[in-house]
């Protein structure tokens, strides 16, 4: 988490904030989708994050994907805005926050993923999101709300 929101935090505590950030949407040409594990929830998602003080959402974006991935892609392409209480977290650390997230589709993506000692991430692999047992609440509302994965698997 960044510094801002670490020294926000300590000003306000638990109080719910809003945090804005990017999540990325890269497929192969299997139709796969690019998953991180992520090694603090202990589950798959896309890749993405918060942006900093100064930062567009678009390079929010793009660092994002380097940073967790270790991939560049030639051209993000806007694809949706989530918001709301479906997008409600309270982290494990007691911390509320309303989340609104940029989805962007990346295109241009290179097929080599950086080796594990390069990468913010655990894992990352492309994967059907309906074969991933244990796929991130926020990543499968996301996913539905595009259509490319079914309400049926949300429980």
């Amino acid at each position: 988490m960044s510094n801002y929101i670490d020294r926000l935090r300590e000003q306000i505590g638990k109080t719910p904030i809003i945090l804005v950030g990017a999540s990325i949407l890269a497929r192969d040409d299997n139709g796969r989708v690019l998953l991180q594990y992520k090694c603090e929830t202990g589950n798959w998602g896309l890749p993405g994050g918060t942006m900093r003080l100064g930062e567009t959402i678009k390079e929010t974006a793009c660092r994002k994907l380097y940073e967790e991935t270790g991939i560049k892609a030639d051209n993000l392409k806007l694809t949706d805005i989530f918001s709301g209480e479906d997008f409600y977290d309270i982290d494990p650390d007691g911390d509320c926050t309303y989340n609104l997230i940029v989805l962007y589709e990346a295109f241009g993506v290179s097929d080599e993923l950086i080796s594990e000692s390069e990468k913010s991430s655990l894992n990352v692999e492309y994967l059907y999101p309906e074969e991933v047992s244990n796929l991130e609440l926020r990543s499968m509302k996301i996913l539905n709300r595009i259509g490319i994965f079914s309400e049926d698997y949300i429980s």
